[in-house]
Protein backbone atom coordinates (compact mmCIF):
# COMPACT_ATOMS: atom_id res chain seq x y z
CA UNK A 1 0.00 0.00 0.00
CA UNK A 2 1.49 3.18 -0.94
CA UNK A 3 0.82 6.34 1.45
CA UNK A 4 1.61 10.49 1.14
CA UNK A 5 4.63 11.78 2.92
CA UNK A 6 2.17 14.93 3.54
CA UNK A 7 -1.48 15.38 3.19
CA UNK A 8 -3.32 18.52 2.72
CA UNK A 9 -6.81 18.15 4.33
CA UNK A 10 -8.79 21.05 2.05
CA UNK A 11 -10.00 18.02 -0.61
CA UNK A 12 -11.49 16.23 2.52
CA UNK A 13 -13.38 19.75 3.51
CA UNK A 14 -16.32 22.05 2.23
CA UNK A 15 -14.86 24.95 0.69
CA UNK A 16 -15.97 27.19 3.18
CA UNK A 17 -14.77 24.73 6.50
CA UNK A 18 -11.87 25.82 8.68
CA UNK A 19 -9.28 23.81 10.36
CA UNK A 20 -9.01 23.59 13.82
CA UNK A 21 -6.16 25.76 13.54
CA UNK A 22 -8.59 28.56 12.65
CA UNK A 23 -6.35 28.98 9.37
CA UNK A 24 -8.40 28.58 6.58
CA UNK A 25 -8.74 24.95 4.58
CA UNK A 26 -5.91 24.76 2.47
CA UNK A 27 -3.64 26.53 4.42
CA UNK A 28 -2.80 23.55 7.19
CA UNK A 29 -0.87 20.59 5.68
CA UNK A 30 0.14 17.42 7.75
CA UNK A 31 3.35 15.89 7.23
CA UNK A 32 4.33 11.87 7.89
CA UNK A 33 6.60 11.92 11.05
CA UNK A 34 6.34 7.68 12.34
CA UNK A 35 6.17 4.97 10.34
CA UNK A 36 6.19 1.89 11.82
CA UNK A 37 6.70 -1.85 10.17
CA UNK A 38 5.81 -4.64 11.89
CA UNK A 39 8.02 -7.31 11.14
CA UNK A 40 6.96 -11.04 11.45
CA UNK A 41 3.35 -12.66 11.95
CA UNK A 42 0.49 -12.56 13.78
CA UNK A 43 1.32 -14.37 16.66
CA UNK A 44 4.98 -13.28 16.88
CA UNK A 45 7.16 -10.19 15.00
CA UNK A 46 9.28 -7.55 15.72
CA UNK A 47 8.64 -3.71 15.33
CA UNK A 48 10.91 -1.34 13.53
CA UNK A 49 9.89 2.11 12.79
CA UNK A 50 11.03 5.05 10.66
CA UNK A 51 11.16 8.73 11.93
CA UNK A 52 11.51 11.80 10.97
CA UNK A 53 13.58 13.93 12.89
CA UNK A 54 12.45 17.63 14.00
CA UNK A 55 15.72 19.43 13.65
CA UNK A 56 18.49 17.51 11.57
CA UNK A 57 18.65 18.81 8.04
CA UNK A 58 20.47 17.36 4.90
CA UNK A 59 22.66 18.81 2.39
CA UNK A 60 20.34 20.47 0.48
CA UNK A 61 18.04 21.26 3.48
CA UNK A 62 15.62 18.54 3.72
CA UNK A 63 14.74 16.67 7.14
CA UNK A 64 16.69 13.74 7.61
CA UNK A 65 14.64 10.49 8.25
CA UNK A 66 16.10 7.56 10.27
CA UNK A 67 15.59 3.80 10.49
CA UNK A 68 14.99 2.44 14.26
CA UNK A 69 15.63 -1.14 15.91
CA UNK A 70 16.44 -2.52 19.08
CA UNK A 71 19.90 -2.30 18.48
CA UNK A 72 20.48 -0.41 15.22
CA UNK A 73 19.85 3.50 14.48
CA UNK A 74 20.87 4.51 10.82
CA UNK A 75 19.94 7.18 8.79
CA UNK A 76 17.51 6.04 5.88
CA UNK A 77 16.44 7.24 2.54
CA UNK A 78 13.19 8.65 1.44
CA UNK A 79 12.43 6.17 -0.94
CA UNK A 80 13.07 3.41 1.55
CA UNK A 81 10.43 4.97 3.79
CA UNK A 82 8.09 5.04 0.72
CA UNK A 83 8.92 1.66 0.01
CA UNK A 84 8.16 0.71 4.09
CA UNK A 85 5.41 -2.17 4.46
CA UNK A 86 3.95 0.48 6.90
CA UNK A 87 1.86 -1.74 10.07
CA UNK A 88 0.84 2.27 11.40
CA UNK A 89 1.26 5.69 10.05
Amino acid sequence: MSFPLSLDPASFLADNATASSGKPAGQVKYCLHTVVVHIGSLSTGHYIAYVLAPLVLGATGERKWYYTSDDEVREASQAEVEKAKAYML
